[in-house]
């Protein structure tokens, strides 16, 4: 083992990927969650989602609309697993002990940033055009925003940007 692969694997606790696993557990829940929503509406566009408990906290307005589906006619929910699913598998390699190559610890960065930029622009959206809040939404949002900070911390106190600094 390199000096530069041990730094990494000692500061990337086991803790640590115990917190990333509750982060993906929750995002992953609530991603599934709403892929069954649009499922179940796309079935029955009568339907009463779980999510719609109020005129301000409903998601069944937005589920269905081009906004929810921005890459490659994908549900937004069905990127939200895909992410998840990964940081799920990147938290069970830091559980037991494993270490992370540099180009995972940069694009855990770099996707952390990219679900960030997601976070804002759905805000945005439910605020401005939609006036309403997903509970769901909210779920993937909390756990975007809880891992961003962590993500950087990675990146930055494994040297996966260049020298570590102490």
């Amino acid at each position: 083992m390199t000096n530069k692969q041990k730094m990494s694997r000692d500061w990337i606790s086991p803790s640590t990927g115990a917190i990333i696993a509750i982060i993906a557990l929750v995002g992953l829940f609530c991603s599934v969650q709403l892929l069954g929503s649009e499922l179940k509406l796309l079935s029955d566009p009568d339907a009463i989602l779980v999510c719609d408990v109020n005129p301000l906290i409903a998601c069944s307005d937005a589920l269905l609309t081009p906004e929810s589906h921005l890459l490659f006619g994908l549900p937004n929910s069905m990127m939200g697993i895909i992410s998840f699913s990964m940081l799920l598998a990147i938290a069970a390699v830091l559980l037991f002990r494993g270490s992370l190559p540099r180009v995972i610890r940069v694009l855990l960065v770099v996707g952390a940033f990219v679900g960030l930029i997601y976070v804002v622009y759905f805000l945005y959206l439910s605020i401005s055009y939609f006036g309403k809040l997903c509970p769901y939404c909210m779920g993937v949002w909390a756990a975007t925003l809880a891992f961003a900070p962590l993500a950087l911390g990675i990146g930055a106190g494994t040297g996966a940007f260049g020298q570590k600094s102490v």
